[in-house]
């Protein structure tokens, strides 16, 4: 069994709220997007879907767009396995070459991550291996105010 990615445990702001400008954020936007969907089964496949739209309306490059799309289905997926409150929040915010995916929920704790043995046939335990391999950097933690946030940052080609 592999160990599982570390990512980075943080408090994040309120996903989907502005952030002040000035302060440094990472996820100070260029281009913002705010995705909502019912902790159902079906989250992921909608979640997925609204995004390809709006990276394309972005001007996105294809093979970016499969990449932030296998990275929220994946956090989409975990929240709706893992999560136990609320509705699921999905922020997109675009700077420069830089996009950082947000998935959000009410959750009152911080799941924690854990490696899970999969089989070689298994449809469960790489999620969070994608995510790591696929993003610049990810991590986790508490919102400030009720909730949890995992997000994911992507570095995007430059436009030519």
């Amino acid at each position: 069994m592999r160990a599982l990615p570390a990512g980075r445990i943080r408090p994040q702001p309120h996903p989907c709220a502005p952030v002040p400008r000035g302060q440094g954020h990472p996820a100070l936007a260029a281009a913002s997007a705010r995705l909502e969907a019912a902790r159902t089964p079906e989250a992921a496949a909608r979640v997925r879907g609204e995004l390809r739209l709006v990276l394309a309306e972005w001007g996105v490059h294809d093979a970016a767009r499969e990449d932030l799309s296998l990275i929220a289905t994946e956090l989409v997926t975990n929240a709706v396995q893992h999560g136990t409150a609320g509705r699921i929040r999905v922020c997109l915010d675009l700077r420069a070459t830089i996009l950082v995916v947000t998935v959000a929920d009410q959750t009152p704790y911080v799941p924690l991550p854990r490696a899970v043995a999969a089989g070689a046939n298994s449809e469960r335990g790489r999620g969070l291996f994608l995510v790591e391999a696929l993003a610049e950097d990810w991590g986790h933690g508490p919102m400030e105010g009720p909730g949890t946030a995992v997000w994911a940052r992507y570095r995007l080609a430059p436009l030519r």
